[in-house]
């Protein structure tokens, strides 16, 4: 019986560590943003994701309250970037191909369909 017991244990030890996550992810972890007092949009855990190479921004759709209506990207206040999500799946992941952009800072800002923004600064180097 302790065996046993002791085998379900370690099985589901490696089984969650497994398949646990290991990517860099920035830090908007477990927040509420709110944006000029009016709107909070509850962030559930990381929404964005680089790899180690910043060429390629992940935005995990699941991980905000709200449905995404769209996102864009914008440098010093010039829209490069705007792509409509509305009919994308909410636990959708969004690619954005930083290479596209060349070397610089970047805003990624995530419209949901109540107009609420969420904006990340992304630098290129």
């Amino acid at each position: 019986m302790l065996t046993l017991c002791l085998t379900v244990i370690l099985i589901t030890t490696f089984t969650s560590l497994l398949f646990s996550e290991n990517l860099p992810q920035l830090q908007l972890q477990g927040i509420d943003m709110t944006y000029g007092g009016l709107m909070t949009i509850n962030i559930e855990g990381n929404i964005f994701y680089k790899d180690p190479d910043n060429n390629i921004l992940l935005v995990d759709f699941k991980e905000v309250s709200s449905k995404l209506s769209k996102i864009t990207v914008s440098q010093a206040g010039q829209l490069l970037m705007e792509d409509s999500v509305g009919d994308l799946a909410i636990d959708s992941i969004y690619e954005v191909d930083l290479n596209t952009y060349g070397k610089g800072a970047f805003t990624i800002t995530l419209v949901t369909i109540e107009d609420k923004e969420i904006a990340e600064e992304v630098i290129i180097k």
